[in-house]
């Protein structure tokens, strides 16, 4: 059975934090094949202090085969090693202190074409997996219903 479900980090203490983007963020990298990146408007971009990456310089950083498609709107990256690298080096969170995709928001996971996971960037995950997984899950510590749904 598939269960939809929701992680909200905003009411964890720093430790939960880290270990369920940590254990959260292996299993969408482990059994996701692709992420769907928001693009934002060039003025919500421009809010940003610190020295990000912009979508128009990712080419420095991704092949032609880990770019699956892109458009005015989002870009969707083919989850092959080099983009699971990349994004083990940044974080789940597109506003958190380790972030480096500047300019996207909202990142997808998806499996097959569908939605397994939606960060969103009031730091709220919402996973699409089956009962099996949300129990794995919680074994490893990271508890997937939240009471402020």
């Amino acid at each position: 059975m598939e269960t939809v479900c929701q992680i909200n980090f905003n009411f964890m203490n720093w430790r939960e934090e880290v270990l369920a983007e940590r254990v959260l963020r292996g299993f969408l990298l482990a059994c996701c094949d692709q992420v769907k990146m928001t693009l934002i408007s060039s003025s919500s971009v421009s809010l940003y202090i610190t020295r990000r990456i912009h979508p128009k310089e990712l080419s420095k950083f991704f092949s032609k085969n880990d770019l699956a498609e892109e458009n005015s709107h989002f870009w969707i990256f083919n989850l092959t090693e080099n983009v699971k690298d990349f994004i083990n080096q940044a974080t789940l969170f597109l506003n958190g202190r380790r972030n480096i995709f500047h300019g996207f928001s909202d990142p997808h996971f998806l499996k097959d074409g569908k939605a397994v996971g939606i960060m969103l960037g009031e730091k709220i995950l919402n996973l699409r997996i089956p009962d099996i997984e949300k129990k794995e899950l919680a074994e490893k510590g990271v508890y997937t219903d939240s009471p402020f749904i």
